[in-house]
């Protein structure tokens, strides 16, 4: 593991511009790619972290968001597949139990998926009601996708990624990302009402 290097002032000020400019998408990104509010928070945070330990090599990549969104699939990809690891060497006792906890959570952490400050000023109160309860129930929605699938409609719906770039985000084939895309869609769709 590096160790941490302690930015100059110039990083640092360049690294809070950053965070100025596009920390309300990478919020987002980690809302979406994560199965509770408070999972997001700490994936925002440990990403902010690593890209600011980073900060000399993302500002001389040619565009620094892509390289944050790229250490937070990463990281994501990496804890599912952590979890896959723990739930597989654990009993099947454990399993049942941390999937009753992990329903718990869900339910608990029920924020709207993108919502922004400008959010609660626009339009009258009944419709950001109804935008925000649509928000409600497709953030839930997605969050009883598997990781690999609600990472695809993520990347492909909010992020409006190509399948090629999100292969070579999730290192699998565009193919994967196809038929991913194809089963998450079908599952939303059932768990949606009205759709």
């Amino acid at each position: 593991m590096s160790r941490w290097r302690r930015p100059d002032p110039a990083e640092r000020a360049a690294f809070e511009v950053f965070v100025q400019q596009r920390g309300q998408a990478l919020a987002a990104l980690a809302r979406g790619l994560t199965a509770s509010s408070e999972d997001a928070e700490d994936l925002l945070q440990d990403v902010l972290a690593t890209v600011l330990e980073r900060w000399e090599r993302v500002a001389a990549a040619d565009d620094p968001y892509l390289y944050a969104r790229r250490v937070m699939v990463n990281a994501c990809t990496s804890a599912w597949r952590r979890r896959h690891r723990e739930m597989h060497e654990h009993s099947a006792e454990h399993v049942m139990a941390q999937g009753a906890r992990g329903t718990a959570q869900g339910a608990r952490g029920s924020d709207a998926l993108w919502r922004s400050p400008s959010h609660h000023a626009d339009g009258d109160g009944e419709h950001r009601v109804l935008l925000l309860d649509e928000r409600r129930a497709a953030l839930e929605a997605l969050r009883q996708l598997p990781p690999r699938q609600r990472a695809v409609v993520v990347l492909r719906y909010v992020e409006d990624l190509p399948d090629s770039e999100i292969a070579a985000l999730l290192d699998v084939a565009p193919v994967t990302v196809r038929s991913t895309s194809l089963r998450a869609l079908r599952t939303l769709r059932g768990l949606l009402p009205g759709r």
